[in-house]
C-alpha cells in the first residue's frame, strides 16, 4: 500500500495549505488562465489540425501527429514544477459519430510506469482557451495541475485529453466518452504499451465526470481491448434536463453560482447536434438584472467562446424565461424543438454497463436536493443501477457539501480509490545505470595526438580528455553507436611523453567511467 500511504500522508500534512490553494472557485470552475504569450491558441496552432484532410483513412485512436511541449504543474502547496510532456493529435468521433480529431497531453514518470491514468479535466469550456492541452502549457497554479503532478510523481503515466473535441462540445456525453477511450488508445500506441495488459484508471470531477462515466459505459462495446481497472467520478450530471431544472429553480440554495450553465449548455449542445437554438431566444432585452439589460441572444453570444469560470456565476438571477423570446410559444427550455430528444439521448445509465470498479462521490447541501448543480438522488440512483447490473460501485454522499466542497473531498477519495484498485502499489523501482568499462589507446600524428576511447554500451555519452592529474580539458567528443570516439589533441611536448586520461560521463542509462593512463610521445 506504499503508493496510497505516501500520497495520503502528504495530502493530510498539507491539507490546510491546500484549502487555500484549492479555493472553491478554482476547484469547481476551470479558469482559462492565460498561457505563456509565446504559446499560440489552438485556433492559431496548425498542430491541432494536422490530420484533418486524412481522417477518413484512420482508425479511432490512431496517432496523427506528436510533439514535445513544456508544461507548468504545481505541488499541493502551489509550488510551480516545470515539466515536459508529449502532445498527440489522434483520431476519434464527434457526438454525431463522424470522424474527428483532438489532442491529448501525455506526462510520463521517471523510471518504470505502473499504468496509465486518464485524468479528465473539469474544463467545461466553449472556447479554445479552455482546452487542457493549452492551459497545461502555462497559467496560474490550479488544482488540476496538482492532481496531474501527484499522479506522475507516484509513478503513473497520465494522459489528459481535450475530450470536448474540436468544436468544444461541452456536455456531449458520447463524444466525451469516445474521446477519452481513443486518448487512452493513442497513448498506449504511441508509447508501445500492450492494450491487453496495461492497467488504466480514469478519474474526473464535474465536467470531467461526463467523460469518465460515458467512457465507462461505452468501453465494453467501443474499446474492449483496453484493460480498464477503475473509474473515479464525482459531481455527476446524470440527467441534463434535471440539472438545468435544478439550477433554474429558486429552491437551489446556490443557484446564482451556476445560472450561467443554462445558456452555455444551449450553445454547446446545439453545436454538438447541429442545431441552432439561439433562434428561439429573445432578441430584445429580457434579462433585467444586467447593466445594460441584455437579450437571450446577447447572453448566448457572450458565452460562446468562454470557460465556465467566465460564465457560471456571471448572470445573477437569470432564469430560462429571461432567455426565451417572450413573443414565442415556448416558456421552458424542454419545449424548444429538438431539446428534449437531445436531453433524453444524454441521460447516463442507458448506453452500457461499466465493468470496472467505480467510485462515485456526490454532495447534498442545505437545500436537500443536490450540491447546487447536480441532483443527488439521480446520482444515487445511477450508482444503484450499476450495482444491480453487477458493477462494483462505491457510492459516497457528502451531506452539507456544495459542488465546490465536494470536489475537494472527491480529489483525495479518488487518490485512495485508484491506489487501492490499480494493481501495482509499491513505489516504482528506479532504473540503476549500467556500469561500463572505458579503455584508451592512441598514437602520435605529427603535431597532434590521436586518441581513441572505447566504452561499449555507452552510445551518446560525453567524453573529455585531460592530462593525468590535471583538470584542464584538452579535447572532447561523444561515444558513437560503435562504442568508440576518436579525439585529436594538439601535442605541445615535442619528443617528451604526455600522459592522457579519458573521462566518460554518465547518462540516464550508464554510469561514468575513467580510463587508465595513456602515454604518448
Amino acid at each position: 500500500m506504499m503508493w496510497r500511504m505516501s500520497l495520503l500522508t502528504r495530502a493530510a500534512a498539507t491539507l490546510a495549505a491546500a484549502s487555500v490553494v484549492l479555493a472553491p472557485t478554482a476547484l469547481a470552475l476551470s479558469p482559462a488562465h492565460a498561457a505563456d504569450p509565446a504559446v499560440p491558441l489552438p485556433s492559431s496552432d496548425s498542430f491541432y489540425t494536422i490530420g484533418s484532410t486524412t481522417l477518413g483513412s484512420h482508425h479511432p485512436g490512431d496517432v496523427l501527429g506528436s510533439r514535445t511541449v513544456g508544461l507548468t504543474l504545481n505541488d499541493l502547496n502551489g509550488k510551480i514544477a516545470a515539466a515536459s510532456g508529449t502532445q498527440l493529435v489522434y483520431r476519434t468521433k464527434n457526438e454525431l459519430g463522424d470522424p474527428s480529431e483532438t489532442v491529448t497531453t501525455v506526462v510520463r514518470p521517471v523510471g518504470v510506469s505502473r499504468g496509465v491514468v486518464a485524468y479528465l479535466s473539469f474544463y467545461d469550456g466553449l472556447g479554445v482557451a479552455c482546452d487542457p492541452s493549452y492551459t497545461l502549457r502555462g497559467g496560474a497554479p490550479g488544482q488540476e495541475k496538482f492532481i496531474v503532478n501527484e499522479l506522475v510523481s507516484e509513478g503513473y503515466t497520465v494522459t489528459i485529453p481535450d475530450f470536448e473535441g474540436e468544436t468544444l462540445d461541452w456536455a456531449a456525453g458520447h463524444e466525451a466518452g469516445w474521446g477519452t477511450l481513443d486518448a487512452i488508445r493513442a497513448t498506449e500506441r504511441y508509447l508501445g504499451l500492450p492494450a491487453a495488459s496495461t492497467k488504466v484508471g480514469m478519474m474526473g470531477y464535474s465536467g470531467g465526470s461526463i467523460a469518465g462515466d460515458w467512457a465507462s459505459e461505452l468501453a465494453h462495446a467501443y474499446a474492449p481491448e483496453l484493460d480498464l481497472a477503475a473509474t473515479a467520478i464525482g459531481g455527476v450530471p446524470v440527467d441534463l434536463g434535471a440539472v438545468m431544472g435544478y439550477v433554474d429553480s429558486d429552491s437551489d440554495s446556490d443557484r446564482n453560482s451556476w445560472a450561467g450553465v443554462i445558456p452555455a449548455a444551449m450553445v454547446s449542445l446545439g453545436r454538438a447536434y447541429g442545431e441552432d437554438f439561439t433562434q428561439y431566444l429573445s432578441s430584445t432585452p429580457t434579462y433585467p438584472e444586467a447593466t445594460p439589460t441584455k437579450s437571450g441572444q446577447d447572453i448566448a453570444a457572450e458565452v460562446a467562446d468562454k470557460c465556465i469560470s467566465d460564465f457560471a456565476a456571471t448572470y445573477t438571477g437569470l432564469h430560462v424565461a429571461d432567455l426565451l423570446d417572450p413573443s414565442g410559444p415556448y416558456t421552458s427550455l424542454t419545449e424548444v424543438p429538438g431539446v428534449q430528444p437531445i436531453i433524453h439521448n444524454l441521460v447516463m445509465g442507458n448506453s452500457g454497463t461499466p465493468t470496472m470498479p467505480m467510485l462515485i462521490v456526490q454532495g447534498r447541501d442545505s437545500d436537500g436536493i443536490g450540491d447546487g448543480v447536480m441532483v443527488a438522488d439521480d446520482v444515487k440512483a445511477l450508482a444503484a443501477k450499476y450495482q444491480a447490473a453487477g458493477t462494483p460501485v462505491q457510492y459516497e454522499e457528502l451531506a452539507g457539501d456544495t459542488h465546490t466542497q465536494a470536489g475537494l473531498a472527491w480529489t483525495f477519495a479518488s487518490f485512495n480509490f485508484l491506489g487501492t484498485q490499480m494493481p501495482v502499489l509499491a513505489a516504482p523501482v528506479p532504473q540503476k545505470p549500467a556500469a561500463i568499462h572505458a579503455a584508451i589507446k592512441g598514437h602520435s600524428q605529427g603535431k597532434k595526438d590521436v586518441i581513441v576511447v572505447t566504452a561499449k554500451g555507452a552510445a551518446g555519452a560525453k567524453v573529455t580528455i585531460t592530462k593525468a592529474g590535471h583538470a584542464k580539458v584538452l579535447g572532447h567528443g561523444v561515444i558513437g553507436a560503435n562504442g568508440k570516439v576518436t579525439i585529436k589533441v594538439r601535442d605541445h611536448n615535442g619528443s617528451a611523453k604526455t600522459r592522457y586520461r579519458g573521462h566518460v560521463a554518465a547518462t540516464t542509462k550508464t554510469s561514468s567511467a575513467t580510463t587508465k593512463v595513456l602515454k604518448l610521445r
